[in-house]
């Protein structure tokens, strides 16, 4: 996990609904005319090709939740962010039960799995954070 997070201003860009392609498009536009942003994915899965494109116009990739992926899907798309010098943001313990539905779905807490499946640059929220979980962070592993 790296520490330093050199963001430049820009906008999110949270892409949730990919059936409406005119709204994601006119998000696409507005970060290719700043010349740099973010874009967060709360959908389950994107082509090679649709990741190419969000990566010619962003600085990194987010992610809404580990619950909301598995663990195989996190390790392609940070290994594909990876790949492509990207930024990996994801929201971790964000509510009072996302740590008991992650540890029943896969005996790890949130931020485990960010950090072992997704190799987070940065996480997000961490409201509900376990000690162990922020020792984890501190020691970047």
């Amino acid at each position: 996990m790296k520490t330093a997070f050199p963001f430049k201003m820009g906008i999110q860009t949270v892409l949730e609904n990919p059936g409406n392609l005119s709204a994601f498009s006119r998000s696409l536009d507005l970060i290719a005319s700043l010349g740099y942003g973010f874009l967060e994915l709360n959908i389950p899965f994107f082509s090679e090709s649709v990741l190419n494109e969000l990566f010619n116009i962003t600085e990194g990739l987010g992610l809404s939740s580990p619950n909301d992926m598995t663990d195989e899907a996190m390790r392609q798309l940070a290994d594909f962010a990876t790949k492509n010098n990207k930024f990996r943001v994801i929201h971790a313990a964000e509510a009072p039960d996302s740590k008991k539905i992650s540890v029943d779905r896969s005996g790890l807490t949130e931020i485990e799995r960010a950090i072992r499946f997704f190799d987070v640059n940065l996480l997000v929220h961490l409201t509900y954070a376990l000690r162990e979980d922020l020792d984890k962070v501190a020691k970047g592993r």
